[in-house]
């Protein structure tokens, strides 16, 4: 899976890397994709709790991918 791909982690996996501020567009959203897509099954399970955290992770993580990653001049 892209979780243990070498781009997003190191050599030895048995140290733990800080992957938090990392600035990569694919993986940043890949994983509001994934916020998003739970918050939809949530929802259809009727777990409110969850549906709502899931939802306030995408929204917070689509925010900072705009914010931090898109380069207006480039597109």
């Amino acid at each position: 899976g892209i979780d243990n791909s070498p781009r997003f982690s190191n050599r030895d996996e048995s140290r733990v890397e800080d992957t938090t501020k990392m600035a990569t567009v694919d993986f940043s959203s890949y994983m509001a994709l994934s916020m998003e897509s739970l918050s939809k099954i949530s929802e259809v399970l009727n777990l409110a709790e969850d549906t709502k955290v899931f939802k306030d992770q995408y929204a917070k993580l689509k925010m900072k991918i705009n914010e931090r990653l898109w380069h207006e001049e480039d597109g």
